[in-house]
């Protein structure tokens, strides 16, 4: 049997056990908020420190710095792009690729909240890097490049006779699909900076102005070519 002395040091011992627990339990709470007061205040206007940005260690930074590390990493790349037996190493400024800084800033930027519940032990936090794509410049970097069977696309048109409106369709070329393109090289940087090497690859090509394109504006064509209306200022069209 238990004496009635045991009894005491047993529950002693308890109270000293559940004294512990609450202590070290105590100390816990209190490491854990004085180190994320730390994280916070070192991190409060800086990017995560896990962000990795399309491949690109980009975490602890301000904006500023985020932008100027990854403006580097862009420019330092090529791409050689390739088309039957021709080549050419372009820069991602030839090809119309530049970065959205300020879709950039906004994807990386945190709260003061999440700044401060930011973990301690992380594993990173990738994110794609947003770029803008200008067709245009593309389009001209590529002029160089011809194929055999390439030919241009052939607007729809059209002509007024007798107050009626004739629509004469348009035909497709052959050749780059710019947008196509320019979509696969926006995909291919925001998801990592790096050189590589593209092959065009080419297709019929539909022109910009198609019979729809006309036929929606049928009404309006025919008052901008009927005597009875005029054209006034800014292009609207006006009853006499």
């Amino acid at each position: 049997m238990i004496s009635q002395l045991h009894k005491v040091h047993i529950s002693n011992w308890k109270k000293a056990a559940a004294g512990s627990a609450a202590a070290i339990t105590a100390l816990l709470v209190i490491h854990t908020a004085a180190a994320a007061a730390a994280h916070f205040a070192i991190y409060k206007n800086k990017t995560s420190p896990n962000l990795v940005v399309a491949g690109i260690s980009a975490g602890g930074l301000t904006a500023e710095e985020l932008v100027t590390r990854l403006q580097s990493g862009l420019s330092q790349q090529t791409v050689t792009v390739r088309l039957e037996d021709t080549s050419q190493t372009l820069s991602p400024a030839d090809l119309g690729i530049k970065i959205d800084e300020e879709a950039l800033i906004s994807t990386t930027s945190r709260t003061a909240a999440e700044a401060f519940t930011q973990p301690l032990f992380f594993v990173p936090k990738r994110v794609d890097l947003p770029i803008t794509a200008d067709e245009n410049t593309l389009s001209e970097s590529l002029k160089s490049f011809k194929g055999k069977d390439f030919k241009p696309p052939v607007n729809a048109s059209f002509s007024v006779k007798d107050n009626a409106l004739a629509i004469k369709d348009g035909k497709n070329g052959y050749g780059i699909d710019i947008p196509k393109v320019s979509a696969e090289l926006t995909k291919l940087f925001s998801q990592g900076l790096s050189s590589f090497e593209y092959q065009i690859q080419t297709a019929e090509i539909a022109p910009a102005i198609s019979r729809e394109d006309i036929g929606k504006m049928g009404s309006d064509i025919l008052k901008r070519t009927t005597p009875a209306y005029s054209i006034a200022a800014g292009g609207a069209v006006e009853k006499r």
